[in-house]
């Protein structure tokens, strides 16, 4: 809910670094996203932002092709991909992105390879939004609302 409203407000927040570890949930379960250290405010003086040009910061493991291959400027396209990367981590109880040696080229190889994480312990209903907040083309990816509602309708439906 915070990433959709963030991304929703007139001047978009973007957060740049969403990770589960940015997550926080209490005792009544009640959800907080922390480490707004990197954000950015879409239409706030360039002079504000946290980082300089096209350099990056943020977790390799969570970051889009686009940020972490191509060096693009951040966007909420680039924020939903981690999202995604967070909310697939809870379902396959490990890291989205399992690689065959460490390091931060062999993930950018193996997301080359326009791979998509496996799915397969994901709920089906939900298999087909989480595949699409892995597309390569950062306009195709849907909107953290998109998610939020699929959600919503899921547990609605499944409780």
């Amino acid at each position: 809910m915070a990433i959709a409203y963030f991304h929703e407000m007139q001047s978009k927040v973007i957060h740049k670094d969403i990770k589960l570890e940015n997550i926080l949930i209490n005792k009544e379960c009640f959800i907080q996203i922390c480490d707004l250290g990197l954000s950015k405010i879409s239409d706030a003086p360039s002079v504000l932002d946290t980082t300089v040009g096209n350099n990056f910061y943020g977790t390799p493991l969570y970051m889009a092709p686009e940020i972490s291959i191509f060096y693009e400027p951040v966007t909420t396209h680039s924020d939903v991909w981690a999202l995604g990367c967070c909310i697939v981590e809870i379902f396959i109880e490990t890291w989205t992105w399992t690689l065959s040696k460490p390091g931060l080229e062999n993930l950018k190889n193996e997301i080359l390879k326009r791979k998509k994480p496996d799915l397969s312990k994901v709920p089906s209903a939900l298999r087909g939004i989480f595949s699409a907040y892995f597309d390569h083309e950062p306009k195709r990816r849907p909107e953290a609302s998109t998610l939020l509602n699929t959600l919503k309708h899921f547990y609605k439906n499944d409780r």
